[in-house]
């Protein structure tokens, strides 16, 4: 008898991961080997990446080529995968996802600790929160102090790279709607800040993305004879673009603010624009609290603070008089009219009852509800506060004299100014500490000798906190031939041996500390002193 083996039948491979491809496109030979399609993913994905980087200021286009390079390198190492052990799979894809957070999260700008100590973890996870909490109403690009926005951008930029780099090296072969799917998450990151931000090229931008985008879907597959063709029509297509872009440009087919303004459920900021000259403790969260349009810089203005308690410089002035003598400040500045300018103004996440001008602010179109005259000329106040979306164009008057015009404005000073010559005086207390409400004293103009005080006035400051900074006053203002040469003098002692720090020490008489002790401070101790 004979017997004929059967060979053994062979046995079916087992089915690969979900998340992976067919073993034939798991090879990095496979998608490595297609050098164009891989050189022209990392174009756009670079191009892409530079654009995302302009959300924050600095730039952050180091980070974002870093991002992108850890995607190449992660998708690389997720093809690896396909050689391991079916059951180490899965644990490997894991730890190949904690390393991209732990390593995008650190290129990103998170602080070291929440990502390298477990104990801090909670702390990346409740930072991150915040910062998506906070995107809705931010102002980009963002460059305020709070750092979880930021990262949080970064980092979402760093999924993105990531994602379209996935989408492009797995799959089968061929298929435009596979690239198209891709090429989304890049198309995201270019479009987005083109939308919310003011682009300096927009033509040349929108057509370095079409060139880029048209060369990832279809040049690895075209013929080289027709090579010529394909890039002559994007050329084509891209002069096209430039022709037609002004039309385009005349107003925006989305309102992306209006977007953003839906999504933010931020509370409104509040400011008080009072001196304390403690630790500074304005609102930080980054949102748009306010947005001006000028036709030049100004400084924008909510109040003078333009009187002396003893302690601080506060709103003062007499509203009744200021009526009668701020019609004295159209007349002057007709001298120039090169002074007077239109700007438009739009309260973001704000509430405010003072109203923001800038310079000396004249009328409004139309008039904020409640708008009152204040103590100060061109300052107004409203009985009820602004709400957010509250818009209005203000006539402004912002004085620019040259140099000249006020090293030569001589001494002969209005009426109208005389009040600006009072200072209020400290007064000491039973138990030796200093309080507001003591004598006000008028200190005489600036004499073309150096303008010292009136026996009465020094002996006055001779008693009070302020005896050394007259000492000081009188010496600079001894060595000035002009009222412009005594300011210049003044600035110019503040430059040397003081610096700026946003949480100074706080002091009984700050201005005198600030002077003659802490020599540290921020624009209330600098401007006050």
């Amino acid at each position: 008898m004979t017997a004929t083996a059967t060979p053994p039948r062979a046995s079916a491979p087992d089915a690969p991961p979900p998340f992976l491809a067919p073993a034939e496109e798991r090879q990095p030979r496979a998608w490595l080997a297609r050098a164009p399609r891989l050189l022209t993913l990392v174009a756009l994905g670079a191009y892409a990446a530079v654009r995302w980087a302009t959300l924050v200021r600095p730039q952050a286009t180091v980070a974002l080529l870093g991002l992108l390079l850890l995607a190449l390198v992660l998708t690389a190492a997720v093809h690896g995968l396909g050689r391991l052990p079916r059951h180490l799979d899965m644990p490997a894809g894991a730890l190949l996802a904690f390393v991209w957070l732990a390593l995008a999260a650190l290129i990103s700008g998170a602080p070291s600790a929440t990502v390298l100590e477990p104990r801090h973890w909670g702390d990346l996870t409740a930072g991150i929160q915040q910062g998506l909490a906070d995107l809705p109403g931010l102002l980009v690009p963002y460059q305020a102090a709070n750092p979880w926005p930021r990262v949080t951008i970064l980092l979402g930029g760093g999924l993105l790279l990531t994602v379209a780099v996935l989408l492009a090296s797995f799959g089968r072969r061929g298929g435009d709607g596979r690239r198209l799917l891709a090429a989304l998450p890049l198309l995201v990151l270019t479009i987005v800040p083109a939308t919310i931000i003011h682009q300096t090229a927009p033509v040349l931008n929108g057509t370095v993305l079409f060139a880029l985008l048209a060369a990832f879907l279809w040049l690895d597959r075209l013929p080289r004879r027709a090579v010529p063709i394909a890039v002559g029509l994007v050329v084509a297509a891209g002069v096209a673009g430039v022709l037609v872009a002004p039309a385009l440009r005349a107003k925006p087919w989305v309102n992306a603010q209006h977007l953003v303004d839906g999504l933010s459920r931020t509370t409104p900021s509040t400011f008080d624009w009072s001196q304390h000259y403690g630790p500074l403790d304005s609102p930080r969260s980054g949102q748009e609290v306010l947005s001006v349009r000028s036709p030049r810089p100004l400084y924008w203005k909510t109040e003078d603070l333009d009187g002396f308690d003893g302690l601080h410089w506060v709103t003062g002035g007499d509203p009744q008089v200021i009526r009668s003598t701020v019609q004295e400040v159209p007349t002057a500045a007709l001298m120039n009219p090169r002074w007077s300018t239109t700007i438009s103004v739009k309260l973001g996440q704000m509430t405010s009852t003072n109203v923001i001008g800038a310079g000396t602010t004249l009328s409004f179109r139309p008039a904020p509800d409640g708008l009152t005259t204040t103590g100060s000329p061109g300052t107004y106040t409203t009985t009820t506060a602004m709400k957010p979306g509250t818009s209005y164009l203000a006539e402004v008057i912002d004085a620019q004299p040259s140099r000249h015009q006020m090293a030569t404005a001589g001494t002969n000073f209005p009426a109208l100014l005389d009040r600006y010559r009072d200072v209020g005086l400290p007064r000491q207390s039973p138990s030796g500490s200093w309080t507001t409400g003591g004598q006000t004293v008028r200190f005489p103009t600036f004499a073309a000798h150096g303008g010292e005080p009136s026996g009465s006035a020094a002996q006055l400051v001779a008693g009070t906190p302020y005896a050394d900074v007259a000492t000081l006053a009188d010496r600079l203002a001894s060595e000035s031939s002009t009222p412009y040469a005594y300011v210049r003098n003044v600035l110019d002692y503040l430059r040397h041996g003081y610096t700026y720090n946003e949480t100074p020490p706080t002091r009984p008489v700050p201005l005198e500390a600030f002077l003659f002790r802490d020599r540290e401070g921020y624009c209330q101790q600098f401007a006050g002193a």
